[in-house]
């Protein structure tokens, strides 16, 4: 009876370990890369910058701010992409890094390691004409405490060019990623 429990582990696995490997793993299609000429399909498609116009709620009164997302490639299949939320009473999420194409038809970009809150993946994905940003796991930890990552959209209608205003701003955490990824 000893060896049939203590092996239990060996044959049945870690159930916490098996979960995250569905979800972010080899096993799963997250951690497969994808097909490269989609990638650049893909990318040729959805690179620029977007921008959303909302109103929140301040103590005082209700202010319009912009929400925005940008998809900046950086090889045949990743791209730096940088999201900025804004939510009631002056709550952000803001969150930038390379995502790189993966088999389920989306650039994922997933934290190289689970952290004490928990591992963050962000797929985008282009679909019916809207760019669609989808959360799996701790991605709250890059927001306020009113602010959440869940399933924004923004319309490829309103893809603007990257300007050179807007790749300074980022240039910094752009070429830092960029020469990251390359060295990888």
């Amino acid at each position: 009876m000893a060896d049939l429990y203590s092996n239990r582990n060996e044959v049945l696995g870690d159930s916490t370990n098996l979960l995250q490997e569905s979800l972010y793993g080899e096993f799963s299609d997250y951690g497969v890369d994808g097909d490269a000429a989609q990638a650049a399909e893909m990318s040729k498609k959805v690179e620029g910058s977007y921008r959303e116009r909302v109103k929140i709620m301040t103590a005082e009164k209700a202010v319009e701010v912009e929400n925005s997302f940008l998809f900046a490639p950086v090889s045949k299949d990743a791209a730096y992409i940088e999201i900025n939320e804004y939510f009631d009473y002056g709550h952000t999420c803001s969150l930038s890094g390379i995502a790189e194409y993966k088999k389920i038809g989306g650039f994922v970009l997933q934290e190289d390691e689970d952290d004490a809150l928990g591992m963050c993946q962000l797929t985008v994905q282009a679909d019916r004409g809207a760019i669609k940003i989808s959360p799996i796991g701790s991605c709250s930890k890059y927001c306020g405490a009113r602010g959440h990552l869940g399933f924004e959209h923004y319309s490829l209608s309103s893809r603007k060019k990257i300007s050179a205003d807007e790749l300074a701003k980022a240039s910094h955490a752009y070429e830092y990623y960029r020469n990251y990824f390359d060295l990888k």
